[in-house]
């Protein structure tokens, strides 16, 4: 934009001047490569492009907490092209749902946004199979809390899932969300869920 041209912003990560939210050289540290992880239980495998700290974290908080949903169709290019051919055998895709009051407040869901991109590139359906029960959003606990409070957080919906599934989300810090959604999903049909993230807080 031209308004970017005359008048730059700061960097998020940096603090240098950068043309959008994050200057050329932060963007150069973002990874274009999937790294394996430790899944968490009920999870088969589990990825994720690199570490919340530095550039990729700046840039997950500047489309979740600044309600930017063109940061996470940008992220979801990179998770796209990251995975594409990285990733076991899929037969659909589906992201994590979040707490209503947050979709309302922010007007989407970053892991369905991430979807998208990454299920065209695949060429495999995304498909909104799991709901929230409880609505209780994770980020307000402690590490201990996270796991008792998703147990049972997430109910399949639709019809039966497919046998491989690949579960979809922006950031995974204890592993408890992923797990209650895979739980979900394996309880109605699916026999392997693989998970995708854009960073990982502990990693």
């Amino acid at each position: 934009m031209l308004l970017d041209v005359f008048f730059p912003m700061d960097c998020l990560c940096c603090g240098a001047p950068a043309r959008h939210s994050l200057c050329a050289a932060c963007r150069d540290e973002i990874p274009t490569l999937l790294r394996p992880i430790s899944p968490p239980p009920a999870i088969t495998t589990a990825w994720i492009l690199g570490g919340y700290a530095g550039p990729l974290g700046a840039w997950v908080r500047q489309g979740k907490y600044r309600s930017d949903p063109g940061a996470f169709t940008s992220m979801g290019a990179r998770l796209a092209e990251a995975c594409a051919g990285r990733l076991p055998r899929i037969e659909a895709i589906t992201s994590v749902p979040i707490p209503h009051r947050r979709r309302l407040q922010r007007g989407f869901n970053q892991a369905e946004l991430l979807a998208i991109p990454v299920g065209r590139r695949l060429e495999v359906p995304v498909r909104r199979m799991l709901r929230r029960v409880d609505p209780t959003e994770q980020s307000t606990r402690s590490a201990r809390q996270r796991v008792v409070g998703a147990r049972g957080a997430f109910a399949h919906v639709g019809a039966p899932a497919p046998e491989r599934v690949l579960l979809i989300d922006d950031v995974i810090t204890s592993g408890a969300t992923a797990r209650a959604c895979a739980e979900a999903l394996l309880c109605d049909g699916a026999r392997r869920v693989h998970l995708l993230c854009v960073a990982g807080a502990r990693h």
